[in-house]
């Protein structure tokens, strides 16, 4: 009786240990390191990734032929679908884990639409809360695309250093 209970609640265990089997390997994942949101026409949202490349920041020491990372663009209903219509485009599937930034434009965040599509990116678990809204003055894609660091190769880290540096410096307010 007592070997019968011990078996028993020894595969019981074993059971609970299937945790893996929603597990997702590193390189089938595109990074999405900034989200770039304009006006659209017809209340359609423009939506742009700025996604970095894993194999680029492997290489560290090693010269690659590949850009550091890889911009796309669409038109959305809303941020959530906008990473359902992404993987569509994209063999890898789209990750928020590394996202540092949504950039805005001007234009967009005086919009009256502008906090219903922020109340979007509530929704999604992945985005975190301590990540950085950046108004710019041009389009959000245009800023994604003419933002080239010279400095930092690792473009998962460069907004979050310029926030950091910026609130040390006093330039931007800390309200975390």
């Amino acid at each position: 009786m007592n070997r019968l209970f011990s078996i028993i609640l020894s595969l019981s265990l074993i059971l609970t240990l299937t945790g893996c089997w929603d597990q997702v390997e590193i390189d089938k994942k595109a990074f999405v390191v900034a989200i770039g949101l304009d006006k659209g026409k017809d209340n359609m949202l423009n939506v742009t990734y700025l996604i970095s490349n894993q194999e680029y920041a492997s290489q560290q020491g090693g010269n690659t032929n590949e850009p550091a990372t890889e911009i796309i663009a669409f038109t959305a209903n809303d941020v959530i679908a906008s990473r359902n219509l992404a993987n569509s485009v994209i063999a890898k599937e789209i990750s928020y884990d590394l996202l540092s930034a949504v950039i805005v434009s001007k234009s967009f965040a005086s919009d009256k639409r502008f906090l219903r599509y922020m109340y979007d990116t509530t929704k999604d678990r992945e985005i975190k809360r301590s990540t950085s809204l950046i108004v710019t003055k041009e389009k959000a894609k245009t800023f994604i695309e003419h933002n080239k660091p010279k400095l930092e190769t690792r473009p998962h880290k460069y907004f979050t250093l310029i926030m950091e540096h910026g609130i040390k410096a006093g330039l931007i307010p800390n309200l975390i």
